[in-house]
């Protein structure tokens, strides 16, 4: 996918992938979170 060389392009294309991981772990705590919730609400 990198066709340049320079190196704030592969930068650019570094943060972007940091920024795809990070997005992806929040949804994945947040549905975690969620669940949490109800699954409290359900206990108590």
């Amino acid at each position: 996918m990198l066709e340049c060389n320079h190196l704030e392009c592969n930068l650019i294309y570094i943060l972007r992938q940091l920024e795809r991981q990070t997005i992806m772990k929040y949804n994945i705590t947040c549905e975690f979170d969620q669940i949490l919730r109800s699954y409290s609400k359900i206990t108590t």
